[in-house]
């Protein structure tokens, strides 16, 4: 920022602004994502889209979300909920994969963006727990018994193990 902005206030405002927006965008296909997911009565698309805007707005106004963009030195923040989001994103992704290459393709790209998002903030180190729960608990492993979508999810923490012991 200081090369860009120097000492203006205004720039790292901007940026911290915009940090904030693309988690905004992040945070709402994070949610449509979801919510297709757990969605067994088939509510229709604009249900959906409604809801999930819905929610990206509800967490982009929120005084905690929103402290962070004005607040300077919180910087860290917004910049470390920026690469959860992105990293949750391409989990899920891997999680939803088709094929065997897609799926490292998009576990490579969530272990990055999970490094990335240590370096900005230690709040991160929380992710390896929590990432798994959706795969948990809405039958993303393409049952609809969650134990079966728990092991799925577990092969993702612990690749390696699960391979030859669970089929």
């Amino acid at each position: 920022d200081y090369l860009l902005w120097e000492m203006e206030p205004f720039g790292y405002h901007l940026t911290s602004l915009v940090l904030h927006a693309a988690n905004a965008v992040l945070f709402y296909f994070l949610a449509l994502r979801l919510l297709r997911l757990s969605d067994v009565n088939k509510s229709g698309e604009t249900r959906l889209r409604i809801a999930a805007v819905f929610a990206a707005l509800i967490f982009s106004i929120h005084p905690l979300r929103v402290e962070s963009v004005a607040w300077v030195t919180e910087r860290r923040d917004v910049l470390s909920g920026f690469f959860l989001l992105s990293c949750v994103l391409c989990y899920l992704r891997a999680v939803l994969a088709s094929s065997r290459t897609e799926y490292k393709q998009w576990l490579s790209a969530a272990v990055v963006i999970y490094a990335f998002s240590l370096t900005s903030k230690a709040v991160g180190m929380t992710l390896p727990t929590v990432a798994p729960m959706p795969a948990c608990t809405s039958g993303i492993a393409g049952t609809q018994d969650p134990g079966s979508s728990c092991v799925k999810a577990g092969r993702l923490i612990a690749p390696w193990p699960w391979r030859k012991s669970v089929p």
